[in-house]
Protein backbone atom coordinates (compact mmCIF):
# COMPACT_ATOMS: atom_id res chain seq x y z
CA UNK A 1 0.00 0.00 0.00
CA UNK A 2 2.86 2.34 0.86
CA UNK A 3 4.47 1.66 -2.52
CA UNK A 4 1.15 2.40 -4.25
CA UNK A 5 0.81 5.71 -2.40
CA UNK A 6 4.40 6.67 -3.18
CA UNK A 7 3.98 5.89 -6.87
CA UNK A 8 0.59 7.53 -7.39
CA UNK A 9 0.32 10.15 -4.63
CA UNK A 10 0.31 13.11 -7.04
CA UNK A 11 -2.30 11.50 -9.26
CA UNK A 12 -4.51 10.61 -6.31
CA UNK A 13 -4.25 14.13 -4.87
CA UNK A 14 -4.94 15.61 -8.31
CA UNK A 15 -8.15 13.60 -8.73
CA UNK A 16 -9.31 14.37 -5.18
CA UNK A 17 -8.72 18.08 -5.83
CA UNK A 18 -10.47 17.87 -9.19
CA UNK A 19 -13.45 16.14 -7.59
CA UNK A 20 -13.68 18.83 -4.89
CA UNK A 21 -13.40 21.60 -7.48
CA UNK A 22 -16.15 20.16 -9.68
CA UNK A 23 -18.40 19.55 -6.69
CA UNK A 24 -17.91 23.14 -5.52
CA UNK A 25 -18.64 24.48 -9.01
CA UNK A 26 -21.84 22.47 -9.26
CA UNK A 27 -23.08 23.55 -5.84
CA UNK A 28 -22.32 27.25 -6.38
CA UNK A 29 -23.63 27.32 -9.94
CA UNK A 30 -27.20 26.70 -8.88
CA UNK A 31 -29.46 29.06 -10.78
CA UNK A 32 -31.07 32.10 -9.21
CA UNK A 33 -34.18 31.22 -7.25
CA UNK A 34 -37.43 31.46 -9.17
CA UNK A 35 -38.58 33.99 -6.56
CA UNK A 36 -36.38 36.57 -8.30
CA UNK A 37 -38.40 36.30 -11.51
CA UNK A 38 -41.89 37.44 -12.40
CA UNK A 39 -44.75 34.98 -12.34
CA UNK A 40 -47.58 35.50 -14.76
CA UNK A 41 -50.94 33.86 -15.16
CA UNK A 42 -51.68 32.53 -18.62
CA UNK A 43 -54.66 34.17 -20.32
CA UNK A 44 -56.89 32.63 -22.95
CA UNK A 45 -55.05 32.42 -26.27
CA UNK A 46 -51.58 33.02 -24.79
CA UNK A 47 -48.66 31.03 -26.16
CA UNK A 48 -45.09 30.82 -24.94
CA UNK A 49 -43.99 32.48 -28.18
CA UNK A 50 -46.41 35.39 -27.63
CA UNK A 51 -44.97 35.84 -24.15
CA UNK A 52 -41.44 35.79 -25.56
CA UNK A 53 -42.40 38.58 -27.93
CA UNK A 54 -44.24 40.60 -25.26
CA UNK A 55 -41.91 40.27 -22.26
CA UNK A 56 -38.49 39.55 -23.73
CA UNK A 57 -35.84 42.25 -23.48
CA UNK A 58 -32.74 42.30 -25.63
CA UNK A 59 -30.78 39.93 -23.36
CA UNK A 60 -31.95 36.72 -25.04
CA UNK A 61 -33.50 35.68 -28.31
CA UNK A 62 -37.12 34.56 -28.47
CA UNK A 63 -35.95 30.98 -28.89
CA UNK A 64 -33.79 31.25 -25.76
CA UNK A 65 -36.72 32.82 -23.87
CA UNK A 66 -39.04 29.96 -24.87
CA UNK A 67 -36.41 27.36 -23.93
CA UNK A 68 -35.89 29.01 -20.53
CA UNK A 69 -39.64 29.04 -19.85
CA UNK A 70 -39.95 25.39 -20.87
CA UNK A 71 -37.03 24.26 -18.70
CA UNK A 72 -37.95 26.28 -15.60
CA UNK A 73 -41.65 25.43 -15.67
CA UNK A 74 -41.28 21.75 -16.57
CA UNK A 75 -43.09 22.22 -19.88
CA UNK A 76 -42.31 19.36 -22.22
CA UNK A 77 -44.05 21.02 -25.14
CA UNK A 78 -45.16 24.57 -25.93
CA UNK A 79 -48.59 23.82 -24.49
CA UNK A 80 -49.77 26.07 -21.68
CA UNK A 81 -53.26 26.32 -20.22
CA UNK A 82 -55.41 29.29 -19.33
CA UNK A 83 -55.05 30.07 -15.63
CA UNK A 84 -51.68 28.33 -15.34
CA UNK A 85 -49.02 30.32 -13.47
CA UNK A 86 -45.58 30.26 -15.04
CA UNK A 87 -42.25 31.90 -14.25
CA UNK A 88 -40.69 34.03 -16.98
CA UNK A 89 -37.07 35.24 -17.19
CA UNK A 90 -37.92 38.82 -16.28
CA UNK A 91 -36.54 40.07 -12.97
CA UNK A 92 -39.05 41.27 -10.40
CA UNK A 93 -38.90 44.93 -9.59
CA UNK A 94 -39.00 45.96 -5.97
CA UNK A 95 -41.68 48.42 -4.87
CA UNK A 96 -39.39 51.47 -4.68
CA UNK A 97 -38.13 50.90 -8.23
CA UNK A 98 -41.67 50.33 -9.44
CA UNK A 99 -42.84 53.61 -7.88
CA UNK A 100 -39.89 55.40 -9.40
CA UNK A 101 -40.86 54.11 -12.85
CA UNK A 102 -44.46 55.18 -12.25
CA UNK A 103 -43.34 58.65 -11.20
CA UNK A 104 -41.12 58.96 -14.27
CA UNK A 105 -43.97 58.00 -16.59
CA UNK A 106 -45.89 61.19 -15.65
CA UNK A 107 -43.39 63.36 -17.53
Amino acid sequence: MKKLWTSYSYSILFFIGLFLLITTMIVTNIEAPKDDYQQITVKKGDTVWDMAERFNGSKMTQTEFVSWVQENNDLHINHIKEGQTIVIPVKKMNESTEMLHLADSDK
